[in-house]
């Protein structure tokens, strides 16, 4: 079956592949097998199109995805909003291939359904008023129609998606209007990803020690995808710093490690570039600033030792152990 996948805006789009990739190599899927088109101006595109076999494969796709904010199930899709009307009603007679089969559609449009449309746009801004048109003619599209509008808590909710090509894009067509309408798609969201909510619930502005190379939250769950951690695996980082990417990594059950050789940073000595704290912060390790956040079964201990000296040994004194 076909999805789309909706991209965040235009935030890190040169990792967008390698994030997708590692997506579906974490779901045990071939990325080769699912998407056809891999250029990199299909994917500075803010949909793009995947073949899944289900509903329940889509939305663990995108689970744990930062770049994907969310996954629809394609019912159509068209060059133009007229070609995209000629497709949504389903007549028999016509043998068309592109229109919506009646068992695709009515389980989420009876009587017993509630629902709502909601159109969105990259690239260009819609008014309200356009927007309500759109609607009206879709669903005037449809020759059975009888599922209750419910705009607070609807069961499914159905998508106009319109794809507006840039001001800057190279392969604008000769003649073609400044806000030219590249594609657009007509489908019903399955998923959203948890990227607001991991953004929002490890900021860095929440954590208790902060360094000059701790990590923007969205970058190191990217990495964090990127490394397949989950579950029995282990990630050290060499220069863990404050920890922003075992952090990321331990959210989704990997065991986080690393090293430093900052003796200031890891010691909590001298001034804090956090905004705002200008006291010092002796003793505070990365253990506590990940107590913030995680179940302390997931964080391993802390200690100072120095690199060279081997302190990971049988009988090490407890003096060295923090």
């Amino acid at each position: 079956m076909k999805y789309i996948i909706a991209f965040a805006a235009s935030e890190f789009v040169n990792f967008r592949q390698a994030e997708f990739r590692a997506l579906a190599e974490l779901q045990g899927l071939q990325a080769d097998r699912i998407v056809t088109d891999w250029s990199e101006d299909y994917w500075l595109r803010p949909y793009v199109i995947v073949e899944l076999d289900s509903d329940a494969q889509a939305e663990a796709l995108v689970e744990r995805s930062v770049l994907i904010k969310s996954i629809y199930h394609c019912w159509c899709d068209a060059d133009s909003f007229p070609q995209l009307l000629t497709k949504v009603p389903y007549n028999p007679l016509q043998l068309l291939i592109h229109n919506l089969p009646e068992s695709l559609t009515n389980q989420y449009l009876s009587r017993l359904c509630t629902y709502k449309v909601v159109i969105s746009s990259a690239n260009k801004k819609i008014d309200q008023e356009s927007k309500l048109k759109m609607i009206e003619d879709v669903l005037n599209a449809h020759p059975v129609l009888e599922a209750t509008v419910c705009l607070k808590n609807p069961q499914h909710q159905l998508n106009i998606l319109l794809d507006y090509a840039p001001k800057n894009w190279p392969k604008l067509p000769p003649g073609a209007a400044k806000e030219h309408l590249r594609h657009l798609y007509y489908g019903r969201l399955v998923a959203i990803s948890k990227r607001r909510e991991l953004i929002n619930s490890y900021r860095l502005a929440d954590r208790n020690y902060l360094g000059n190379t701790s990590m923007d939250v969205r970058l190191s769950g990217i990495m964090a995808n990127v490394g397949l951690c989950g579950p029995g695996t282990l990630v050290w980082d060499p220069f863990l710093g404050t920890g922003s990417i075992v952090l990321a990594a331990s959210i989704w059950g990997a065991y986080g490690a690393g090293s430093d050789i900052d003796y200031a940073l890891l010691h909590g000595m001298g001034m804090s570039p956090k905004a705002g704290q200008v006291l010092e912060l002796r003793h505070t390790h990365r253990r506590p600033a990940f107590a913030v956040f995680l179940d302390p079964k997931q964080t391993f201990d802390s200690f100072d030792h120095e690199a060279l000296m081997g302190s990971l040994r049988k009988g090490m004194p407890q003096k060295y152990v923090n």
